[in-house]
């Protein structure tokens, strides 16, 4: 399949999309259907861009997380949901996590809850807890680890 050229310019065409940003199998595969890739050429062409490391889901993962943490403001489970959603394998989600730093993570915790404590109003304290918690667990953080880090604020 290597000699055909219409195989061959499809995985140029793969190579340059995954050139041009990190992706993860499923997204590259869906785009070389788009592209009206031959079916059985589909799984040849994601073995070849994953041996010449043009596509590699440890690393997407990786760069996934961070980026979500840092300007989404997105916490684990949110993160997590989005990468399943993306067939992204368990193992590299566990590496991605691993990689990330854990301080970065709570940080971005900790900034979302004073933005949080600063825009809720609520006279009874109970009730504005309560409303910070559930907007910041929205966001995908942990609900334990939420409450905390707001009763470490205080």
């Amino acid at each position: 399949m290597e000699n055909n050229p219409a195989f061959q310019k499809m995985y140029e065409k793969a190579a340059q999309y995954c050139s041009d940003g990190e992706h993860c199998r499923s997204r590259v595969k869906n785009k070389l259907r788009q592209w009206g890739a031959e079916m059985v050429w589909i799984e040849d062409i994601l073995l070849k861009l994953e041996a010449e490391d043009f596509l590699n889901e440890a690393r997407y993962a990786e760069l996934f997380i961070r980026s979500k943490v840092r300007q989404n403001g997105w916490g684990k489970l949110k993160i997590v949901q989005a990468l399943r959603f993306d067939k992204v394998c368990e193992e590299s989600i566990r590496s991605g996590w691993a990689a990330l730093d854990e301080n970065l993570y709570l940080e971005t915790l900790q900034k979302i809850l004073q933005k949080a404590e600063q825009s809720v109003k609520a006279t009874d304290l109970r009730i504005k807890e309560q409303k910070i918690i559930a907007h910041v667990a929205s966001k995908g953080f942990e609900p334990e680890l939420i409450r905390k880090i707001y009763r470490e604020m205080k």
